[in-house]
């Protein structure tokens, strides 16, 4: 899939190459000046479906919880009654 699939407009690539140059130097400067700490509240701030109840799956069961975030080990959290540390891949979204 394109961005142009995604978005139905045509890029020039070289200026978006620049820009996602421009915009990856500021984070590392940002995590040089600020710490891991900044990045990672920007990061929950953004997070999809956070502080919402979603069905997931893990394994053959089918379950819902609340998306609470990701911790520096890129877990996410989620609480189901209780709070649940997962890893990548550990479980699916159902949509």
């Amino acid at each position: 899939v394109s961005i142009k699939q995604i978005t139905g407009r045509d890029y020039d690539p070289v200026s978006l190459a620049k820009d996602l140059c421009d915009k990856l130097f500021i984070r590392y400067q940002q995590l040089q000046s600020l710490g891991a700490d900044r990045i990672m509240e920007d990061y929950n701030a953004c997070l999809y479906k956070k502080g919402e109840v979603v069905k997931l799956r893990k394994e053959n069961r089918v379950f819902e919880a609340k998306v609470v975030g990701v911790n520096k080990f890129g877990q996410m959290e989620i609480e189901h009654g209780v709070l649940e540390r997962v890893e990548f891949g550990e479980v699916g979204w159902v949509l």
